[in-house]
């Protein structure tokens, strides 16, 4: 979007104007007025984002400007980078200037020139957005458009919706109980992604039987995003019935007080619908006694779309997460509205049950009446009363049965079941859960289709709906509004920095986990975060900006995240939901953000001039991008890209395979395949001089060509991934010292003996750097100067120098991969320097084959701040010391021979310990009383020598998950185990059954188990109190 373009642009031209003035040498002064203008724009397109949805004008001028804040920073930062820097250069730099005078003071002059044009496009710009109405946003403006879609959107609490669907976690039932038993939270609040039936439960629960009874007064207002408090307070006052006529001319103090005073002397239940922000809050809460901690037997039930709407310094609040539904739930939904009619079909089945049941027993108990009368004739009627019982089985069998089941045959035909509608609407029924699917058990998306496919009868039809769902899923409304604008409404809503960050993550493929930590490196940089905070304590570096972004985007439920961080609970991965995918490519189109090469449009992309950045979902020439303004370059191909260079051989050829021709072909096709390969690369780094993001994330292939030297032509080039491709060559260019823009370096190659020149130390700005895999012996690079590093993976003290790590002062995760040596090594620990400084490192990671105890304990002594610590050598026995901020440990393929526990045990933040992969051979280990105080989750996993396992009674006290893997001679748990209170679950995997037996307590299972060494099973724990009610005690089931 435009506002993100000209804030990168004005971040970039700061940081010149202050921290690189030099670099800016003959144009200072037009750029500082450059920079002014581009400020004073930014501020008016807030206003100009609002009204360009009802202006087409407007959205063409909000175009324009994003096009020309890109040219404004490609046009400094690259004289910046070519011309300025050589001011910079001391004695080579003045032999440089001399030997190009002529050259320097054109290129000086022209971009004076350039940039006094963008300064009277920018200025012709503004005048013009001034004349469409653009003066500056102001409280409560908004569009004609976005007032009407509210109204739309208004519900009315009398109106209930019968297709709301209950989760299998008992939503409704819970979230009554803590409504009306529910005595330690005074605020629920339900949240989730729009269209997942907020709404529909909150008016569910507002009108629940327990509800009613239990509050004396209740109210249901719609909020919004644009609303005026007091008509809320006044709303509110309206439904509890105690709106005064006078209370018109109250000042709001008064009305507030008014409210505040109801909610805290009567039993109330208020339903705020439809909250979106913590502001709004903020501004009602004036009104809520519970936002002051004080006693009320009132309550509060809102609805928001984002999570962190009520401070839980205000109130204690009760966040439910509306879940998406489940494929049972999705599908329930769906019949409820695509088969209405279809309820007496779906009965069917049970009518039939019920009528043979008791037509049989009718028809059955009549002849048998007639059969008593006989018998009464000749015998008595005790003898009667013993036959009936005979007859009564004789005849439900013979007679009732056969006449039951003509009864149902008939029964089948009056509700119209025959062979050929039973065949279209199992189709239909097919069709049905396939089109579900796509849906992603977003409710308002499955009552939408569902409509549609209500009103059509035919299988044709049908079948024409399920070829392209989410288009009719487009066009259809509820309410006068569909899927698509619900979700917009959600990202109407975001700020304006957040809006970028959600747009470029139209880059990903479909269903793609995006790894968090790489999603927040590339948008620092392309400039979507701004370094500029950097400055503020309270934010940290860009990427705690960009972390905090990701945060408030899974707050307001447009991104799922799908995993976290044990230890901080940070997200690792994340995906989006197909639905807000589809809104995410929609704008994303609409702002010309980026442009997604697949099979249906790769061939357009050569009539393509002003894209910005280009994402490969599908492989295609490079040669066919004609954008040299281009910033960005992904690929997420999944197709190898020797495929794109192959040539395909003639029919001569292959009829004969051993031929001259043949022969003399093979040669030619591999020239040929090379020359396409290489040219491959030669168009990105000679014709994209102005890209900023080179990233490959596609499928590992060969390159069929070396990396050539023309890279260090990217100058501007902040992110360089080129992880799974295989160069012909291993010696990668010294040319890569040329880029010393570079944030992100990944040169994780898996090919052996990467040759890396010793050009690193030139790239300033790196802030990530993943060295490859495996180096050459003659590689030995320098790294004193990166002193803005905050991650460093495959370092090795073979190909690089153990002391410059004492210069990375903001070093956050260091992998040390190989053998790690100290040279000069004093046995006198307390004399060897520190070698790490940084008192930011929080993750170390040690691979290698063997590494000396000693190296090791003087390594950890000086990581003093480390939360997460992973260990993959074999070492005789842990160090002493360890830092007490440590949360979680692996040790894998250790091999110790002395016990860890009882050093282990001593850390008093240990919350998630790990033992995988022969960690310790020894026999027997113990954790004494009192050990472990806050450990949570143990894994002993491959501990093949491990005989027995004592725990002290008060061992582990907070323990909660337990798993035993492979442990094949230990052969029962500690008894003690039974005190740990808190331990809820064991999982076992491949341990023997005697085992098992003893840990179910009696050895008795039905379970039939051909291999005892495979025998895999999670228990859970349940709490048993005697007859008597005494001790309680727990077994494993």
């Amino acid at each position: 979007m435009a506002w993100s373009a000209v804030a990168s642009a004005v971040t970039t031209i700061g940081k010149l104007l202050t921290d690189e003035a030099v670099y800016l040498w003959g144009v200072e002064k037009q750029v500082d007025r450059l920079q002014t203008k581009l400020k004073w724009m930014q501020s008016l397109l807030l206003e100009a984002d609002v009204k360009q949805h009802d202006d087409e004008r407007i959205r063409l001028l909000v175009a324009e400007i994003r096009e020309l804040a890109y040219d404004a920073e490609d046009v400094i930062e690259d004289f910046a980078l070519r011309i300025g820097s050589k001011k910079k250069a001391g004695l080579s730099g003045c032999i440089k200037r001399s030997a190009c005078l002529l050259k320097d003071g054109w290129t000086l002059h022209e971009t004076r020139s350039k940039i006094e044009e963008i300064f009277e496009k920018i200025l012709d710009l503004l005048g013009r957005l001034q004349v469409y109405g653009v003066k500056g946003l102001r409280d409560g403006d908004g569009s004609s458009s976005f007032i009407a879609k509210q109204e739309l959107r208004r519900p009315y609490p009398h109106i209930i919706d019968q297709n709301y669907v209950e989760r299998n976690d008992g939503d409704i039932e819970k979230l009554v109980s803590e409504l009306v038993e529910g005595t330690q939270f005074k605020v629920v609040s339900i949240w989730g992604m729009g269209g997942l039936g907020k709404t529909t439960l909150a008016k569910k629960l507002y009108h629940h039987s327990r509800v009613t009874s239990r509050f004396e007064h209740r109210a249901f207002v719609f909020v919004s995003q644009q609303f005026q408090t007091r008509k809320v307070w006044k709303d509110i006052l309206s439904d509890l019935g105690k709106l005064g006529e006078n209370d018109g001319k109250l000042t709001d103090v008064a009305l507030a007080s008014k409210l505040f005073n109801l909610l805290k002397d009567e039993k109330c239940l208020v339903t705020l619908d439809d909250v979106w922000s913590s502001e709004a809050w903020d501004r009602l809460k004036p009104a809520f006694p519970v936002a002051r901690g004080i006693h009320s037997n009132s309550k509060i039930l809102l609805t928001s779309r984002n999570k962190e709407i009520v401070s839980q310094t205000d109130a204690s609040v009760y966040l439910y997460e509306l879940p998406i539904l489940n494929d049972e739930e999705s599908w329930e939904l769906f019949q409820k509205i695509a088969f209405p009619s279809d309820s007496t079909d779906k009965t069917v089945d049970g009518e039939i049950k019920e009528f043979r049941q008791d037509k049989g027993k009718r028809r059955a108990d009549d002849t048998v009446d007639g059969e008593i009368k006989e018998l009464g004739q000749d015998k008595g009627r005790q003898c009667a009363d013993d036959t009936v019982d005979d007859k009564k089985k004789k005849l439900g069998q013979d007679n009732g049965k056969r006449r039951v089941d003509d009864t149902v045959d008939d029964k089948k035909k009056e509700l119209g079941k025959d062979e050929g509608k039973q065949c279209a609407d199992d189709k239909k029924k097919e069709l049905g859960k396939v089109m579900v699917e796509q849906c992603g058990g977003l409710p308002l998306a499955i009552i939408l289709l569902g409509g549609i496919l209500a009103n059509k009868s035919s299988l044709d039809e049908w079948q024409k709906v399920s070829e392209n769902v989410k288009s009719y899923l487009n066009r259809s409304k509820v309410q006068g509004q569909g899927t698509r604008e619900v979700l917009a409404l959600s990202y109407d809503d975001l700020p304006a920095h957040l809006r970028s960050c959600f747009l470029y993550l139209s880059h990903f493929p479909e269903d793609y986990q995006i790894e968090a930590e790489r999603l927040i490196q590339l948008w620092v940089a392309e400039g979507i975060v701004s370094s500029t905070e950097e400055g503020d304590g309270e934010w940290g570096v860009a990427e705690d900006v960009a972390e905090n972004y990701l945060m408030e985007l899974a707050e307001r439920c447009m991104i799922q995240v799908r995993d976290r961080d044990v230890v901080t609970s940070k997200v690792e991965t994340i995906q989006m939901h197909d639905l807000i995918r589809d809104l995410c490519l929609s704008k994303a189109k609409e702002e010309n953000f980026v442009f997604i090469v697949d099979e249906s449009n790769a061939f357009s992309l050569s009539t393509i001039r002003k894209v910005r950045r280009v994402s490969m979902h599908e492989l295609f020439e490079t040669k066919y991008i004609r954008c040299p303004n281009l910033r960005s370059l992904s690929f997420f191909n999944k197709r190898h890209l020797r495929e794109l260079f192959e040539v395909e051989t003639p029919s001569a050829c292959t009829k004969s395979p051993f031929s001259r021709l043949h022969c003399f072909w093979d040669i030619l096709a591999a020239y040929i395949s090379f020359l396409k390969a290489r040219g491959f690369w030669v168009h990105i780094f000679i014709n994209l001089k102005l890209i900023r993001v080179l990233n490959y994330e596609g499928r590992k292939t060969y390159a069929d060509c070396k990396l050539i030297g023309d890279i260090g032509n990217l100058i501007h080039l902040r992110f360089l991934s080129l992880v799974g491709i295989v160069f012909r060559s291993t010696k990668l260019p010294s040319s890569l010292g040329n880029l010393r823009c570079l944030q992100t370096l990944d040169l994780q190659i898996r090919e052996k003996d990467i040759h890396v020149p010793d050009v690193i130390w030139r790239m300033e700005e790196l802030r990530h750097l993943y060295l490859p895999y495996c180096c050459d012996d003659k590689t030995k690079l320098r790294l004193d100067t990166l002193r803005k590093l905050l991650t460093l993976v495959n370092f090795k003290t073979k190909n690089c120098y153990l002391k410059d790590l004492s210069n990375m002062t903001k070093l956050r995760e260091l992998l040390i991969q190989g053998p790690f040596e100290i040279e000069d090594f004093n046995e006198e620990l307390d004399n060897n320097p520190p070698i790490i400084r940084s008192k930011y490192l929080h993750t170390l990671y040690i691979f290698s084959e063997r590494i000396d105890i000693r190296h090791l304990t003087c390594l950890l002594s000086s990581c003093v701040s480390i939360c997460k610590l992973t260990i993959r050598a074999v070492i005789s026995k842990l160090p002493e010391h360890l830092s007490s901020n440590l949360a979680y440990i692996r040790l894998e393929n250790c091999k110790l021979q002395e016990d860890p526990m009882p050093t282990l045990e001593k850390l008093p933040n240990l919350r998630f310990l790990k033992f995988v992969r022969k960690p310790f051979i020894g026999k027997q280990m113990c954790c004494s009383a009192q050990g472990f105080p806050k450990l949570e989750s143990l894994s002993l996993c491959d501990l093949k020598m491990l005989e027995q396992w004592k725990v002290d009674k008060g061992a582990m006290p907070c323990l909660r998950q337990l798993e035993i893997e492979n442990c094949e001679k230990l052969k029962m748990l500690p008894d003690e185990l039974r005190f740990i209170t808190t331990l809820q679950e064991l999982e076992t995997k491949k341990m023997p059954k005697e085992f098992h037996d003893k840990v179910v307590q009696g050895g008795q299972d039905s379970d039939e188990v051909q291999d005892i060494w495979s025998y895999s099973r999670t228990y859970k724990r349940r709490y048993t109190t005697n007859s008597e009610g005494g001790d309680r005690s727990s077994i494993w089931i």
